[in-house]
């Protein structure tokens, strides 16, 4: 079977198990290219919980995923806060952000996981990113990935 083949039946599956409603597709590793730019973060939650996202899932402020303008749906990207050094990897299931001087709405739970704490915005550094089939199961049941640790859990923040 072509690689290609390969890839979307292993999308499929994973799909299939993650219980979601399969809408979101998921992207080949490699498949976007080597995307990264540096610029203010802020994030949303409450306010729109529930709501229907760009990939078709409901939209859960505690879950780790973000909106980002170009990163295809389904892909996941490394945001590193500049000042901390603080990295998380966050699932791309909507579009966004709504204002030109962000490049990268993050939910609640994924701007807590990086350390937001009370501020609204934070100089980011967002990086397209391949996950290993173990942070992509983390993910899709919305769990943190520390990047390139190999390990997956909530407390898992990897400094970069």
């Amino acid at each position: 079977m072509p690689l290609r083949g390969s890839i979307i039946l292993a999308a499929l599956a994973l799909a299939a198990c993650s219980g979601g409603n399969g809408r979101a597709a998921m992207v080949g590793a490699g498949s976007y290219g080597a995307y990264e730019t540096t610029g203010l973060a802020s994030w949303y939650g409450d306010e729109l919980a529930g709501n229907r996202t760009a990939s078709g899932a409901r939209f859960d402020p505690d879950a780790i995923t973000a909106a980002h303008r170009s990163l295809p749906l389904g892909s996941y990207a490394k945001v590193t806060d500049v000042d901390s050094g603080r990295s998380i990897i966050v699932l791309i299931n909507d579009r966004g952000p709504g204002r030109r001087d962000r490049v990268i709405d993050l939910s609640r739970g994924a701007a807590q996981q990086l350390g937001f704490g009370r501020r609204s915005v934070s100089r980011v550094t967002v990086r397209a990113y391949a996950p290993t089939p173990l942070e992509v199961a983390a993910l899709l049941v919305g769990r943190s990935v520390a990047p390139m640790s190999g390990r997956v859990g909530s407390s898992m923040r990897h400094r970069s």
